[in-house]
């Protein structure tokens, strides 16, 4: 199976994987990632993921083919949190997006 990401995608990859603010999450660092296809049962619906191979838990993160997929993809994801229907609590979600002007997702269970 070959995966083919855009730039849109890669941008995204290396500022969130490779950029990462060291001072928020010391010690935190990003060794290797997996891609996965996700379905309507994923945190973001459907769609292409990026998960961290060192995270417990889900430690995936949507990856947006261009602005509108990632505005559909943040849409999902705060329906699914408002219905309770993901291991975040709304009040981390926020402090979350707060944090994250990008609008880009790396959860963790709680």
């Amino acid at each position: 199976m070959q995966i083919q990401l855009n730039n849109y995608q890669l941008q995204t990859l290396i500022r969130n994987c490779a950029e990462q603010d060291r001072d928020e999450e010391p010690g935190w660092a990003v060794d290797s990632v997996t891609l996965a296809i996700g379905d309507e049962a994923w945190h973001s619906g459907p769609g292409l993921y990026v998960i961290d191979d060192n995270v417990r838990g889900d430690g995936s993160m949507f990856l947006a083919v261009n602005k509108q997929d990632e505005d559909r993809a943040l849409s999902v994801f705060e329906g699914k949190v408002a219905a309770g229907e993901l291991s975040i609590s709304l009040e981390a979600y926020e402090k979350a997006y707060e944090a994250n002007d990008r609008k880009t997702w790396r959860m963790q269970d709680n």
